[in-house]
């Protein structure tokens, strides 16, 4: 089947928005909706999956169309929406994806536990307030992270970035475009964390700022870096495993 840009930006949107859907009760329970809401939560819920869906069109119909020029990959996605011939998952690189998961998400947990824990009041007793079910809603959190932020954030902005150096410096790739692209779109993960930061705390202080920025920026180079090197699925399966240890295991 002839490769379709869109026909993979669709499937992809038609994901993002059930991958939304499926994580509400997990943001209901983290972040309640005021008693008088504006609008109704269903039609809340809804405007915000579509929004979703339509910049996860947008932004992964951009990225597999750049995508290719750079060097950066996503067969198996390409495999199955083309129902081309693909090699499927190296079993190495998805042990490696699942390690680095683990691994970045105990330093995530750790580096909160042992310096903004202490040093943010509001965050241990948001902590100690969170109900035991919110660890088993958490698993729902894992499409949206490990598929939906990766579409955003690898496949369109990383490609993007790197797309651009390359068209400015001689048409060319370099290492260091990617490492460049790479902390670009870790640091504006971090910082697209900022308004759930700031409806669970309230307000948002320099420390929780930082906070965003670096314990995510730190998931974000690990998930850049499989992308460069490995190809989409496995930052999405490192990202999917991170997910899972941060929202259900260690939360």
């Amino acid at each position: 089947m002839k490769e379709r840009p869109f026909r993979l930006a669709f499937i992809f949107a038609v994901i993002s928005f059930l991958a939304s859907l499926i994580m509400i009760p997990y943001q209901l329970q983290i972040i309640p909706l005021p008693e008088a809401a504006p609008v109704h939560p269903a039609v809340l819920f809804l405007s915000s999956a579509i929004q979703t869906a339509l910049i996860t069109l947008l932004l992964s119909y951009l990225g597999i169309r750049l995508s290719s020029s750079v060097g950066l990959q996503l067969n198996l996605w390409k495999g199955w929406a083309y129902r081309q011939k693909h090699e499927g998952f190296a079993k190495r690189t998805v042990i490696l994806a699942i390690l680095g998961g683990i691994i970045v998400s105990l330093a995530i947990s750790s580096l909160d536990r042992l310096f903004f824990v202490p040093s943010i009041p509001q965050l241990a007793q948001l902590q100690a307030q969170a109900p035991v079910s919110s660890r088993w809603l958490g698993l729902t959190t894992i499409f949206y992270g490990g598929i939906v932020e990766e579409l955003l954030l690898r496949l369109g902005l990383m490609t993007l970035f790197v797309w651009l150096f390359y068209r400015l410096f001689g048409k060319k790739t370099s290492s260091w475009m990617f490492i460049v692209a790479i902390i670009l779109t870790s640091v504006l993960f971090g910082l697209g964390h900022l308004p759930a930061t700031i409806q669970a705390f309230g307000e948002l202080t320099s420390l929780l700022v930082i906070r965003a920025i670096l314990l995510n920026s730190l998931a974000g180079i690990l998930f850049g870096w499989l992308y460069w090197k490995k190809g989409l699925e496995y930052a999405m399966i490192a990202h999917m495993t991170g997910d899972l240890m941060l929202h259900a295991i260690l939360s």
